[in-house]
């Protein structure tokens, strides 16, 4: 039996050299549409919005009785937080920290959204912003970190957008850092009648506080005392 007949390069590929036993794919970065290409420079660019990390991707024709059709087997669009600005990208950039971006195929970092008050994007590339933890907030638009309730105060709740959402520690306890969920009981041997306090008292020599939580040196006792009563 004879040989089989030349066959065109595949769309996604071409054979630029006479004699050829494979075809190459076309570059990373760019697509063919047409069979029997015989050169790199008959693949496009991947459009803005999409990319193409490997090599070979193709667009196929094919025709029924009735209309034109075109299936594209080629460049990939550009995922949930991230965007491709450039023609033939083979990767696509994400989008910076403190926005985020809910559709695929994005053009342009300026379609990146900033995060609201009261949320943040610690990373870049997300799809949703992330809302502010117990004891922090952020008043402004494009967070890319939360602040912590002052020390003496707290905040129980997620997502607060203003430092007025952070309530100050009651009496008989304290924060003594920064972004607080909870206020802490004073220890035995300690005591704080104010509120919004970054530490407590501690009960002077002589005297001793057996109960957490105390809130007046009125709760002190003398160990004097208590040996007198004994």
């Amino acid at each position: 039996m004879g040989a089989a007949s030349c066959a065109p390069c595949a769309p996604g590929t071409y054979a630029s050299n006479p004699g050829s036993t494979e075809c190459v794919g076309c570059p990373a970065g760019t697509f063919g549409y047409a069979p029997g290409a015989t050169s790199a420079a008959q693949c496009d660019a991947c459009p803005k919005g999409e990319y193409n990390p490997t090599s070979g991707r193709a667009r196929i024709e094919f025709y029924n009785a009735l209309i034109e059709a075109t299936e594209y087997v080629k460049c990939v669009d550009c995922a949930q937080g991230t965007y491709a600005d450039v023609l033939g990208s083979t990767v696509c950039k994400q989008c910076p920290p403190g926005t985020h971006l809910n559709y695929t195929g994005a053009r342009s970092v300026s379609e990146c959204y900033a995060c609201a008050p009261g949320s943040f994007a610690p990373v870049g590339g997300l799809d949703a912003c992330l809302p502010c933890p117990p004891g922090t907030y952020v008043e402004t638009f494009g967070g890319s970190a939360c602040v912590g309730c002052p020390p003496g105060s707290f905040n129980a709740f997620f997502g607060s957008n203003s430092v007025d959402a952070c309530e100050p520690c009651p009496p008989g306890t304290f924060i003594d850092a920064a972004g607080g969920g909870s206020c802490t009981l004073c220890p035995e041997g300690h005591y704080q009648p104010l509120s919004g306090q970054s530490s407590c008292l501690k009960c002077a020599a002589g005297f001793y506080l057996p109960e957490k939580n105390a809130t007046s040196a009125d709760q002190v006792r003398s160990i004097q005392k208590s040996f007198t009563h004994m």
